[in-house]
């Protein structure tokens, strides 16, 4: 889900008066990396400054989930190429994103309509919302660089809360049909809007 709204990293520097800058040069590349840490899709400040936006069904019904990885990537690539079955990047984030690819978490700095590009291989971020022995805690992991094959998965991280923020909307709107699996043809979306008629 694109949203077209200016974010601080894009203007702290600017923000700053020019002896700061010239006494403290480091700063401003400091509160950049802090802003990109805090306004990723699904970070904390892009969660409360889009709100409005994230709590409109149509917008959570486009997430996209992943993509299928097109070429094998050996312990250094820092350009991924999505396939064309998987819909290519569509869905993720522009800029900023984390992805995962089998048991590698990668972060990127921007991709194209095929690629992932400035990955940095090897990091670390939350997997799950929902650990399997303490379900009421969040799973992060810290990850190396390993070798993939192509047609492995691509999974967007940037949208785990979203998620999970969907799950919970959708049992606010439809309890007891949450966690049904129900007709794989039935518009989601459709059901959800109009369950109050049942």
């Amino acid at each position: 889900m694109k949203i077209d709204r200016v974010q601080f990293q894009d203007i702290v520097a600017s923000q700053l008066p020019r002896y700061v800058r010239e006494d403290f040069p480091l700063l401003e590349e400091f509160l950049q990396q802090y802003y990109i840490s805090q306004e990723y899709q699904g970070g904390v400040l892009d969660l409360v400054q889009n709100l409005d936006q994230y709590v409109k069904l149509d917008n959570l019904f486009a997430l996209k989930n992943s993509t299928i990885l097109e070429t094998d990537l050996d312990y250094v690539s820092q350009t991924i190429n999505s396939s064309a079955s998987g819909n290519f990047t569509e869905g993720f984030p522009d800029k900023n994103g984390l992805l995962k690819i089998d048991n590698e978490i990668i972060s990127y700095d921007y991709k194209t309509d095929t690629t992932f590009e400035g990955c940095v291989r090897g990091f670390s971020g939350i997997t799950t919302y929902v650990g399997s022995n303490s379900p009421d805690q969040l799973v992060f992991t810290e990850t190396e660089a390993d070798k993939h094959k192509s047609g492995a998965v691509i999974y967007n991280l940037n949208i785990l809360f979203l998620q999970e923020f969907f799950k919970k909307l959708k049992n606010q709107f439809v309890p007891g049909f949450t966690e049904r699996t129900l007709y794989s043809g039935l518009d989601q979306r459709h059901f959800v809007q109009n369950a109050d008629s049942f």
